[in-house]
Formats: structure tokens, sequence, C-alpha cells
């Protein structure tokens, strides 16, 4: 491969990680035109596009551009793993601490730092109220944590945990009994107000103070 070929590949794989759009990557990388000068059609440009993803110099220019990205976002396959961990078993009652007698919830400074990193959103509404003729400033702040779901199965495909296995197979069957038995008036888990880590069942959380 010639020196040019080579400086193209290396472009074209670079401009196709921004995006990954073979296309774009194609276009930004080469034009729109052919070798004659003439204006090649959206299809024609797919075509030669898809083309290039096929050969290996192209896969080892992407692989080498995304190397070079993890490198410059500090990323690896143990950071983002403690990552999933965190989101996957992340437990609401961190976002809590102690004023005097009363639980309220902390300020986002506050919530240890992977925890953080589950929040999806903060909301946080103001308004002022009249209260023994004295006016108040009042701030609700709402956290809005990822769907764990998603965290945990991509988790469970890192470690080469399936459908069939016979212990997650359990875990899930454990979950499911424990939500149900927590939707009966009067049980015994509805009443509880405490957080099981290792529960496998994930989802939103909104977590809410006034």
């Amino acid at each position: 491969m010639s020196a040019v070929n080579v400086a193209q590949a290396r472009r074209f794989a670079q401009e196709y990680v921004i995006d990954w759009n073979a296309t774009r990557a194609y276009i930004r990388a080469f034009g729109t035109k052919d070798e004659n000068g003439e204006e090649r059609t959206y299809v024609a440009l797919r075509k030669a596009a898809s083309k290039r993803l096929t050969r290996g110099n192209i896969k080892a220019e992407i692989a080498a551009a995304q190397e070079e990205l993890r490198k410059a976002c500090n990323i690896n396959a143990k950071r983002m793993l403690r990552r999933l961990v965190s989101m996957a078993t992340v437990d609401p009652a961190d976002l809590f601490g102690e004023d005097g007698e009363k639980m309220v919830i902390k300020p986002i400074h506050a919530i240890p730092a992977m925890v953080r990193k589950s929040i999806l959103k903060v909301k946080v509404k103001r308004s002022r109220r009249v209260i023994d003729d004295e006016p108040f400033e009042i701030e609700e702040i709402e956290y809005v944590l990822q769907d764990r779901y998603p965290a945990i199965t991509a988790l469970c495909k890192r470690l080469g945990i399936t459908k069939d296995d016979a212990e997650w197979a359990g875990l899930i069957a454990a979950g499911v009994a424990a939500l149900q038995a927590a939707r009966q008036p009067n049980s015994d888990a509805s009443q509880s107000t405490e957080t099981d880590k290792d529960n496998p069942v994930g989802g939103d959380a909104s977590v809410g103070s006034t």
C-alpha cells in the first residue's frame, strides 16, 4: 500500500470513529466526486464506504484510532467494568444523610462519586412560601437515577452470565418473588425500608427532597 493510501486509510478511520457513520466518514475523507471529478450518488458513496470497512488495513487503522481515543480519555476495560458495576448495584440510600433526627437528601457534592455517575438528571425547583407571616424560599431537589437494567444486562454479558445459566435464572426468580411479596398488602417486604444491594432487579429511580 502506498504512502498516500496509508494516509487515506488513517484519515477515513479517524473520521469513522467520530460518529460511526461510514458514508459520512468517507465523504469527509475523500469528498463526493469520483476520479473523473464527477459527483457520485449517495448510493455509490455508501457502497464505496462499506467496501472500505471490509479492508484489513482499514480495520487496523480503526482499531488504532479507537486505542488512541481510549488513551486520550483515560478509558480502559477495567474502568468501564467498574462503572458498569456501580450503575448495576447503585444504592439509593447513599443519596440520603442525617440532619439531627431527620433523614434528608444530600447535596450533589456530598453524594459518593460512583453514585453521582449513576444520576441521569437533577431537577431543582425553587418557590416562595409564607409561614406565620414570614416569607421563606423553598428549594426542592430531585435526583433521577439511570435505569439499572441495561447496566445489569451489559455487566452479565461481560462476565459471561447468560440466560441459560442456572444461578442467573435463580436470581431472577428470587427477584420476581421479592417484588410479588412487596406488592402484597401488609406484607413484611412492603413495610421494609432497607435497600437490598443484592437484589438483581433494577430500574429507574427518582428521589426527591424538599
